[in-house]
This record gives C-alpha cells, sequence and structure tokens, in this order.
C-alpha cells in the first residue's frame, strides 16, 4: 500500500479521534486505527441506534427491559472494555465485508464520503439489516442469561449474598480470642518498628505489607538480623527455609488458612480502598493469630476498633509522634529549580519527571536519581540507594507518589512541582491526605542523627503554596466503612447455582448487585475485575475455578495486547500444555536484544515488557507446572538491570 494512501488516512482534519486497533481488521489489511468516525463505525451505531424499530417491522417479540443495557454495552465496547461485545462488532463486521463484495477493508479508515457513494447508497439499508440480525441473535442470548440469573435459585442466591457477620466467614480466627494491638502515627514516628521489634520475638510470624517492594524489605531485614525469614508475593516465591520463624508477603497473598503467634499489618488504613482494601479486612478478620499488630494512620483507630468489638477481640492502640518535626518552607521557589543536595522534587506524570530531569541534570551538572510507579519495586530500590549514598553524586531526587510508602529515602526537603493530577478521566486537586504522606517523607529519621534535623515540605510554583498549606492543616479524617468481598469459595459456590455456559462476568455482576454486608462495610469495587474477566471469557475451555484463581492478574487495561497475552495464558492452562516464556508470542522479548534503552521511546517499550513478564510470573505461581518460570526470571532480571541503567542513558523525551 503506498504512503500516501496512509498520509490521507491520518490526516488530522479527516479523523476526529483514534482507538487503537489490534485484532478488528481482517489479515488482509494492514492493522493501523479505527478511527471514530469510519464507515464501520457509522454503520455499527446506525444498527444499534435502530434495533427497536428492527424488532417491530421484523414483528419479532422481544424482552424490552434486557435490550437499553445490551445497547449500552455494544455502544461501549472497546479494546480494552466490554471485550465481549467488541467480539461482537469485529464479527459483524468481517461478516459484512465477506458478505457484500461492494464493501471492502476500507470501511476500517476514516473516509466520510465512503457511505455516499451511490453503490453504498442503493445498499445501504441491506448493510444495517445483515448487522442488527446478528446483534439480536446476541441480544436473544445475553436476555436468557439475563432472565436465569434473575429466577434461578432466588433464595440461595439472596442467602449467598446477604452477609450478616463477616466474622463468620473466619472460623479458625474466631476460635480464639485475639489481641489486637494498633501503632498508629504519622509518617516518620517509628510505629512499624516497634511492631516489627514483636514480630522478632514471636516463635512463628507473619508480615504483610501493601508493595512487594516492602514485603522484600522485611524479608532482607529480618535475614541479616538473624531471623529465618521466607518470601512470598503474588509474583515470587522465596523459601530459604523449611521451618521459617517469620514469613514476609503482601497482603493478597496473607496466609489466613495458617496459625500464627504474632501478625503485623502494615498501612491499615488502606482498609477502606474500594479497591484493595478487601485485602486488609480479611487479614484483620481471618488472621489466626494470638497478636495482630496493625500500623497506620490515626484515621482508622475508630473503625478497627468497632470490628474489634464485633469480633470479640481484645483492643489497645499505640500513638506515636514523628522523631524529627516536618515544618513548611516559609514559600515556594517562585519556578526556580534552586535545588540542593537531599532534595525530592515530586511530579505527576511520567513525562514532568523526565522533563524536570533533563533541566535539573543541566543545572547542576550532576545526575539525578528517579522514581516513578512503572518501574519494578528492585528499580526503585536501587534508585532510592544511590540516593541515598555518601558514594554517588545522585543527590537529588525526581520522583512521582510512588514515594508515598515502601522506600526508606533520606529526604530532607519535597518540593512539589504541582499538586494536580491526570486521574484517568480529568484533572484533579491531589488528596490532602495524600499531600501529607508524600510530604511526611522528608526528614526521615536516622539513628546518627543526634541534632533531628526538621523536614522541609514546600512548592515549586507560588500559585501551589497556598494549597500546599491549606492541605497540611486539614484534619485527619475518621474511616468509617472497611472495604469487603467474599472469600473465593463463597463465589465459587454462588456460580454453581447456574449453568456452566453463563460468562462469569455476568454472575459476577448480578453477584456485586445483590451483594449486602452488614456493620462498618462497603463492598468492594467487583468492576476492577470485569476487565479480567473479559480477557478469560475468550477462553472457553477454562473452568469457572481457573477464572477465580485468575481474577486478581496484574494486568492494566493500557497494555499493549493485553487482551491476546492473556488468551494465550489461559489457553495453555486449559489444555494443560506447558510453556516457557519464549513460547509466548505477545513477548516481545527482542526488545531485550536491542540493549540499555538510550531513548524515551525504548525506556517505555521496556517497562511494558516486564511488566508483562510479572503477569506471567504471577500466572505461573498459580500454575507452575503449565506455565514454567525458569526462563521468565532470568528475563525479569535481565530487564531490572537494564531499565537501571537505562535511567541514566534517558535524559528526556515524550511519552509515547
Amino acid at each position: 500500500m503506498k504512503l500516501s494512501f496512509f498520509i490521507n488516512k491520518f490526516k488530522v482534519r479527516s479523523c476526529y479521534s483514534f482507538q487503537r486497533l489490534h485484532s478488528t481488521i481482517p489479515v488482509s489489511v494492514p492493522k493501523k486505527f479505527l478511527p471514530y468516525d469510519s464507515p464501520g463505525n457509522l454503520l455499527w451505531r446506525s444498527a444499534l441506534s435502530g434495533m427497536e424499530t428492527y424488532f417491530e417491522k421484523q414483528n419479532i417479540e422481544y424482552p424490552t427491559g434486557y435490550l437499553p443495557s445490551f445497547l449500552e454495552r455494544c455502544r461501549n465496547a472497546k479494546t480494552n472494555q466490554e471485550l465481549a461485545y467488541y467480539d461482537l462488532k469485529k464479527r459483524a463486521l468481517k461478516s459484512l465485508i465477506s458478505s457484500r463484495n461492494e464493501i471492502t477493508s476500507d470501511i476500517y479508515y476514516s473516509d466520510r464520503e465512503y457511505l455516499r457513494r451511490p453503490l453504498h447508497q442503493k445498499n445501504y439499508t441491506s448493510y444495517l439489516f445483515h448487522l442488527q440480525q446478528m446483534i439480536a441473535d446476541s441480544f436473544f442470548a445475553y436476555a436468557r442469561f439475563k432472565d436465569i440469573l434473575e429466577n434461578t435459585n432466588v433464595e440461595l442466591q439472596r442467602q449467598l449474598t446477604n452477609i450478616r457477620n463477616p466474622g463468620e466467614l473466619y472460623p479458625a480466627a474466631r476460635s480464639q480470642k485475639r489481641h489486637i494491638i494498633m501503632h498508629v502515627g504519622p509518617t516518620n514516628s517509628g510505629k512499624t518498628y516497634h511492631a516489627l521489634q514483636r514480630l522478632k520475638q514471636s516463635e512463628k510470624g507473619i508480615y504483610a505489607g501493601p508493595l512487594r517492594l516492602l514485603a522484600h524489605e522485611v524479608f532482607n531485614r529480618l535475614n541479616a538480623d538473624g531471623i529465618k525469614c521466607n518470601l512470598i508475593t503474588g509474583e515470587e516465591i522465596r523459601k530459604p527455609y523449611l521451618n521459617p520463624q517469620v514469613l514476609s508477603c503482601t497482603v493478597e497473598m496473607c496466609r489466613t488458612q495458617n496459625s500464627f503467634e504474632v501478625a503485623v499489618v502494615d498501612e491499615i488504613q488502606m482498609i477502606a480502598d474500594p479497591d484493595r482494601g478487601f485485602a486488609w479486612t480479611e487479614c484483620l478478620l481471618g488472621l489466626n493469630a494470638k497478636e495482630i499488630h496493625l500500623c497506620g494512620e490515626e484515621s482508622a483507630v475508630n473503625l478497627v476498633m468497632s470490628i474489634a468489638k464485633s469480633t470479640g477481640d481484645d483492643f489497645t492502640v499505640y500513638h506515636y509522634n514523628r522523631l524529627n518535626r516536618l515544618k513548611l518552607g516559609k514559600g515556594s521557589l517562585n519556578g526556580k529549580l534552586k535545588l540542593r543536595e537531599g532534595d525530592c522534587l515530586v511530579a505527576f506524570s511520567r513525562k514532568d519527571i523526565f522533563a524536570l530531569k533533563k533541566k535539573v541534570e543541566e543545572k547542576i551538572g550532576k545526575r539525578t536519581a528517579v522514581i516513578y510507579g512503572s518501574l519494578p519495586p528492585e528499580v526503585r530500590n536501587q534508585q532510592a540507594n544511590l540516593f541515598n549514598s555518601d558514594s554517588h553524586e545522585e543527590k537529588v531526587l525526581l520522583a512521582s507518589d510512588a514515594i508515598g510508602m515502601g522506600l526508606n529515602l533520606s529526604v530532607k526537603r519535597i518540593i512539589f512541582h504541582t499538586l494536580k493530577k491526570f486521574s484517568g478521566k480529568e484533572i484533579i486537586d491531589i488528596p490532602a491526605s495524600q499531600v501529607k504522606q508524600i510530604a511526611g517523607r522528608a526528614g526521615r529519621h536516622q539513628a546518627s542523627d543526634s541534632e533531628q534535623s526538621p523536614g522541609v515540605v514546600t512548592t515549586l510554583y507560588k500559585e501551589d503554596y497556598e494549597a500546599l498549606k491549606l492541605a497540611m492543616k486539614v484534619p485527619t479524617k475518621n474511616l468509617t466503612r472497611a472495604s469487603i468481598k467474599p472469600p473465593d469459595y463463597v463465589f465459587q459456590k454462588y456460580c454453581t447455582l447456574f449453568p456452566s455456559d453463563i460468562p462469569v462476568r455476568m454472575i459476577l455482576e448480578r453477584y456485586a448487585k445483590l451483594f449486602n454486608v452488614h456493620g462498618p462495610y462497603s463492598a468492594s469495587n467487583f468492576g476492577v475485575n470485569f476487565f479480567t474477566l473479559d480477557l478469560l471469557e475468550t477462553v472457553q475451555e477454562l473452568t469457572v475455578e481457573d477464572k477465580i484463581s485468575l481474577l486478581g492478574i496484574p494486568i492494566g487495561r493500557q497494555l499493549p495486547n493485553a487482551p491476546e497475552f492473556v488468551r494465550v495464558l489461559g489457553k495453555h492452562i486449559a489444555t494443560g500444555r506447558r510453556m516457557q516464556i519464549y513460547d509466548h508470542p505477545y513477548l516481545p522479548l527482542e526488545i531485550i536484544d536491542q540493549g540499555i534503552p538510550s531513548t524515551n521511546e525504548e525506556l517505555v517499550d521496556l517497562e511494558r515488557l516486564h511488566k508483562k513478564i510479572v503477569v506471567y510470573l504471577w500466572v505461573s505461581l498459580r500454575y507452575p507446572n503449565i506455565i514454567l518460570p525458569e526462563a521468565a526470571l532470568v528475563a525479569k532480571k535481565l530487564t531490572e538491570e537494564m531499565l537501571a541503567k537505562g535511567l541514566v542513558n534517558v535524559q528526556a523525551g515524550i511519552e509515547k
């Protein structure tokens, strides 16, 4: 195809918005973009808007109550959401091309005049009729599923979705009277240190943290202190000891079925988080331990006290103050990068971080350390060590909100580049609680620092300084609800109420709609699992049990080829066919062969590769005899080493 063709197709005035397309276009057509105003999209939207008329003209009776929700799903279908309906769209448009010779693959490109050609105007009605026939067939299957879900075993559905006493879901924990001990205070108050001291004294203990990085830190620290400690995270198991004294893990991997003397759960205020909070709630309700030490913010005290009362556990709270003062700078930096050793400049986008990195390094003539969310924990830790070390030149840190928890940093001054960020939908103000958490990283306590220098927090620009002052004065808001979702075995039992051909996604939606919990709890955000189930539903051979065990797979909507990537893993699990990471067609390991990144784009590609490797290892941990981990562990280590070196090479760039 000629270059001029693509130039014409991608003129800004011809295409108002683009959607990344990976598997919609037939094999014979190059996979480029499906513009919003392409003829195919116009036909699809017209067919959907005319479905009621279609049923009336064909004299077809249909369940009217289900049609609006079905059409809404079809309208929202994209490459990264409502995948079942996006697949329907793909099949419909492909069949239109194959069944009408006059329709060509041009319907995938932005050509608003395409459907105005006499040939197409003549057959336009038949095009719509063809699409509406396929849409109607899919709708009646959808309506049948909805009818079964709403009218089958109604009383059993009510019983399984109505949780009056969540504590009863964990009989082992209810079999003993536990002691809940809270350690609360601001950042840099020593609360976690005191809890870990008690953990070291136990004969059998467990630490559960919010980040893999924190679990690794405790694992390394305890082993260095002569405490036999094993590690379990979502992607990794390290068992140097057959009978360890302590198990360090992430909260999602916490072992509530095992018995412990002492448990430490970090960042307990996360219990209210709608997406991940359920894991902290499960730890609080389900840990079978004599002592449970909870570390976190003051905001969680009343909520935890209420839950402890409902479970009949003893409750004690210890309050801690900062080990050194935190003070507000006298003013902003007025936009001038007057930085000194120990400064941390906080920005909330990767693009801003690298732009600032270039400016700062040009001004001070030295390299800076960089920490942001899409870097692996191992690389973040390496960058933190460079910044903390007296023997390296990285004396200034460029960071995102990823420094809010999980890293020990010798930061003297926090400087906010801005107090706004993009939420994924819109620009929002940084919540006051997050501002205070990040600000608290300044002036970390050092045992050798007898003077205990205060930490300082300020802003780069004058317009943000007043907002910072207000945020630092906002009083702590007490949490009132703990996020909760049922254990997997409860949802599995719920799934057995329905025929096996009903999509698990629709079953979970029904469960979420009916879910009712009593007491100081709120339903977890079940929606975070919908995208995962959309991916898994495309592998028909997977069992319900497999789909439930894979619900937490850590893959984002924006990761390239996410549906195809998960589908390959699912097919291997369903068939039991073994694979190594180099067998996966959507893992571009050739990126490693390209060497250390020298541009921002190459760094982004390597970060995405690492994310896919982590997802592969997450699945491998659950299916180790099918998704084999050996080569993946090697690839993971290589990418982390290359990312660390690439951060030195890359000065700035515009993120893709």
